[in-house]
């Protein structure tokens, strides 16, 4: 039990990691019009040119009018988009972030288990076991 107690400390970093990248977001490396934006209607990443990043749920067109999709206070709102003022519009990878969200994880615990199988071994080698063995 003692050798347990000493790996604590890698298990509950283990533990943070990976609910950390549970909600990881991957994004294209290509940028794409407002137009295309609009038509996937994707979780979006706006870079302006004063290197501000602006998130959205989606991006939708409405009288020739771009508008990003945020949720406020559990509202969807539509916030006006300049488009003189975008540098870059960046559509989420569903795919890789699917797989972050779940492999990462895996490999994380996975790793854990390695690092304490060792302690689980010389758990049972006291004596004692719960089986009345």
């Amino acid at each position: 039990m003692k050798t347990l107690k000493k790996h604590f400390r890698s298990i509950s970093f283990i533990m943070a990691i990976s609910i950390l990248f549970q909600s990881c977001k991957a994004y294209h490396n290509d940028s794409v019009t407002l137009e295309q934006a609009s038509k996937e209607f994707k979780q979006s990443k706006i870079q302006t040119h004063t290197n501000e990043t602006l998130n959205f749920r989606g991006i939708k067109k409405e009288n020739n009018q771009y508008y990003g999709v945020k949720k406020v206070k559990n509202e969807l709102v539509n916030i006006p988009l300049n488009e003189e003022f975008i540098k870059s519009v960046k559509l989420q990878n569903e795919t890789l972030s699917t797989v972050l969200t779940i492999a990462l994880p895996v490999v994380i615990i996975g790793a854990g288990l390695a690092i304490i199988a060792p302690s689980l071994s010389d758990w049972d080698s006291s004596g004692s076991s719960y089986l009345g063995y």
